[in-house]
């Protein structure tokens, strides 16, 4: 497997809540301009209605197999509800569900400012289905001490 290559996280003085995290597949930092697997960079968000701030950034090598690409990069965005790319391949796809991470598909080029102030709305206004859901399990995530996981809470 080949490591992220470079990345930085931003530390802040103090800490939000953040009600969701989110990953942006761009190599611009602006924009959306990424395939899901093929992606040079992310860059991770966290979100509330009244602010988005950054939090990580990496870049990665493209010079490893697909599926440790894959590997890589949903390790890396591990925690976000979502992740925004141009294209997602159906193995990809399929990883991303099982890990609790929503793929979604923007046009390329779509500017990650908009796509941010329009998840802050969406919050505001009464989060879709996915998104209730993702806020949930991540409020969820947050509270639990460590070691836990969801198998743990399943209650018949």
């Amino acid at each position: 497997m080949v490591p992220v290559s470079r990345h930085l996280n931003v530390i802040r003085e103090e800490e939000t809540p953040y009600m969701i995290r989110v990953a942006f597949a761009t190599n611009d930092g602006a924009t959306v301009n990424e395939h899901f697997g093929s992606a040079r960079a992310f860059s991770i968000y966290g979100v509330t209605t009244a602010r988005c701030d950054l939090l990580s950034v990496a870049e990665f090598s493209l010079d490893a197999s697909e599926d440790d690409r894959l590997q890589d990069r949903i390790a890396f965005i591990s925690g976000c509800a979502a992740v925004y790319s141009y294209a997602c391949g159906a193995s990809a796809i399929r990883r991303l569900i099982a890990k609790g991470i929503q793929p979604i598909r923007v046009s390329e080029e779509a500017q990650i400012s908009e796509l941010l102030a329009a998840l802050q709305r969406e919050i505001e206004r009464g989060p879709g289905s996915w998104l209730a859901k993702a806020i949930a399990r991540q409020h969820l995530l947050l509270k639990q001490p460590a070691g836990y996981s969801e198998v743990d809470s399943w209650e018949e």
